[in-house]
């Protein structure tokens, strides 16, 4: 019962966290619409990403997330670790431990995975294309 009590406390103190950063969000993206207003009613905003087809966007994406998500993956692996020396035997902080770095790795493998994938599409569009041409 506690934890069903910890755990409802803590979703509705994480509620007004994510209202304010969605509040926050909102108004940057209204403030970079309307940063570049011309009298003429049209907006001046430069493409940020250099990438003129959708797969080279995509691809942008999964290099960036890919580069986020090895960093986080490396932090849970060595706090796996830091778990498995800290447990001294204990059998319930050894089954944390084994579960973290269990998902860490899942969560890696899973990483290089959707890498693969994006790489095999790629060569999939590029082999269509070509034999088209």
């Amino acid at each position: 019962m506690e934890k069903i009590v910890h755990n409802i406390k803590k979703i509705f103190l994480l509620k007004p966290v994510l209202g304010v950063i969605i509040i926050l969000a909102l108004s940057f993206c209204i403030n970079i619409a309307f940063a570049g207003t011309q009298p003429g009613g049209g907006a001046n905003i430069e493409n940020p990403l250099d990438k003129d087809t959708f797969y080279g966007l995509i691809l942008e994406i999964a290099q960036i997330v890919m580069e986020i998500g090895l960093a986080v993956a490396v932090i849970f692996i060595i706090y796996a670790g830091f778990l498995f020396v800290s447990a001294r035997g204990s059998e319930e902080q050894l089954k944390k431990a084994k579960k973290t770095f269990m998902w860490a790795v899942i969560g890696t493998a899973i990483l290089l995975g959707a890498v693969v994938i994006t790489e095999a599409i790629k060569g999939t569009i590029d082999a269509i294309s070509s034999d088209a041409s």
